[in-house]
């Protein structure tokens, strides 16, 4: 029995390395430059928290809480769902409570 994992796929199209994702282009896919974007603002309200910038602080944050609600769709949305962005979603979400 074939393995399952080249069930329904072309021998040439598992084998064309032009079809393949390579590791490099994934850092780039729109819901990791997202991700980039809250973790900047996570930094940067970590920053300001000790300072008396209470409402800018907080204005950081909330800004970060609604990018995390986007990410999830663009990823849906352009097909990119990966592991990688999983992990540093689940990472920056960590970093942000």
């Amino acid at each position: 029995m074939p393995p399952a994992s080249n069930a329904g796929a072309s021998p040439a199209s598992v084998n064309d390395p032009k079809s393949l994702v390579r590791f490099r282009d994934v850092w780039w896919y729109v819901p990791q430059c997202v991700d980039y974007t809250r973790l900047l603002l996570c930094l940067i309200a970590n920053f300001t928290i000790g300072t008396d910038f209470f409402i800018t602080t907080s204005v950081l944050l909330m800004t970060s809480s609604i990018l995390d609600h986007f990410d999830g769709r663009a990823a849906r949305y352009f097909n990119q769902c990966t592991v990688l962005g999983d992990a540093i979603d689940w990472s920056i979400d960590l970093y942000t409570d």
